[in-house]
């Protein structure tokens, strides 16, 4: 029998990650599609799609607090600090004025809400 499985990567060869955690000042309150439609549209426009993809920039969808509009990005090492310049940058999601403050960097989740 043929074991079909996909083997996993030793941990020394996975791309190390960092959490973002950030918060959108603004007048508007904005729903997760937005922020992340918004988000990922104005990212790729200052980085680019391939490096969009090569360093696995994702917007955590249970990480987000609606009401006081906080979320959390996770991305490679590698591409941190552009990201963090590119977050300084971006003010306007869907034609809305924003903000956007970096509130923690961390390697861990757990990390990031520790203050």
């Amino acid at each position: 029998m043929i074991d079909d499985k996909l083997k996993t990567l030793i941990p020394t060869l996975r791309q190390k990650k960092r959490y973002i955690l950030f918060k959108i000042n603004g007048e508007n309150k904005f729903n997760f599609k937005e922020i992340s439609e918004g988000l990922i549209e104005e990212i790729i426009l200052y980085i680019g799609i391939i490096d969009f993809g090569k360093h696995g920039v994702w917007l955590l969808k249970d990480q987000f607090n609606e009401n006081k509009q906080i979320g959390v990005l996770k991305v490679s090492t590698k591409l941190k600090d552009k990201l963090i310049g590119v977050l300084n940058i971006i003010n306007k999601i869907n034609n809305k004025q924003i903000c956007i403050e970096i509130i923690n960097v961390s390697g861990t989740l757990k990390g990031l809400r520790k203050d």
